[in-house]
């Protein structure tokens, strides 16, 4: 039986690229040895053995096809190797075809490139999106502990499995988390760093756009109390709307950045409803009128 010393030395080239016999003899410092390919196919045959890896010949000009060894490409092996040889860990954050097999997995599709800097550049957000096989399950139930939204392991498990859909704010702040986690195991870099200052400006903007569709869904509300309250002819109940929609507007004058496309909407839906607001402040008598 051959150490996990050389199975790991092989494995760790065999990561980055298919290679042949001799090729793996020479990368593992075995060229020089007596018998080296004696050597290297023992390690070679129990790693066949295990699954992590398989072999096959191929043609390169005249003479016997050498035997071209690599990695056996699907997640139940890569998980594998991450359990069993963890040394490898860094390795195989550095290879792009774990990066996007795991995406692939991952079903993070609207957020692609942005998941994959994340695993890069993070260990612990890596380890824990290959052991994982929703990202998006993980960050909608993190979000509801630091919103301190908690529910029971069952009821949160549940709720999440229905609507754990990624949605960036619950990504960036779960990728925060596992930076600090690298913080504190001394794993953490300037880059990971440079690119939580970067999303920190993002996740601001992304706030203000929440706050906005939140707005826009106030708008909505108001405006369908008001069609259904001023059909029923309840002008007590009307007032009421009418205070809350005119707090509800107060607001708009606070976001200053918006996405375009809710701006707009925010804008036809706001003009409606002061329009609607002069007309009922007629009817009642009132002196105060909205300006258009």
């Amino acid at each position: 039986m051959t150490s996990k010393w050389s199975k790991l030395r092989v494995l760790s080239h065999l990561l980055e690229e298919n290679l042949t016999t001799k090729e793996l003899a020479d990368r593992c410092g075995y060229a020089n040895r007596s018998n080296p390919y004696g050597l290297i196919c023992q390690t070679i045959k129990e790693l066949e053995r295990e699954g992590y890896i398989y072999s096959k010949s191929v043609r390169r000009g005249r003479g016997r096809p050498p035997t071209l060894h690599s990695v056996n490409k699907d997640l139940t092996t890569l998980r594998r190797i991450y359990r069993n040889y963890p040394e490898l860990s860094e390795k195989l954050r550095e290879q792009e075809w774990v990066l996007e097999l795991m995406l692939d997995e991952l079903d993070v599709e609207d957020v692609r490139e942005e998941v994959k800097e994340m695993l890069r550049l993070s260990p612990t957000f890596f380890e824990m999106c290959i052991e994982q096989s929703s990202v998006s399950k993980v960050a909608y139930i993190w979000f509801h502990f630091i919103n301190l939204n908690i529910l029971s392991k069952h009821e949160l498990e549940e709720e999440a499995g229905i609507y754990g859909i990624i949605f960036p704010q619950a990504l960036h702040k779960l990728f925060l988390l596992c930076v600090f986690l690298d913080y504190m195991k001394g794993r953490a870099t300037e880059k990971s760093f440079n690119f939580l200052r970067k999303l920190a400006e993002r996740m601001k903007e992304e706030e203000m756009r929440s706050q906005a569709r939140w707005t826009l869904i106030e708008v909505l509300s108001a405006l369908k109390a008001f069609y259904d309250l001023l059909k029923q002819r309840k002008e007590g109940k009307v007032l009421h709307v009418l205070s809350r929609y005119l707090v509800v507007r107060d607001q708009l004058t606070g976001l200053d950045r918006l996405d375009p496309e809710v701006e707009v909407k925010l804008r036809i839906l706001t003009q409606e409803m002061d329009e609607l607001c002069n007309e009922v402040a007629a009817i009642l008598g009132l002196k105060t009128k909205i300006k258009i």
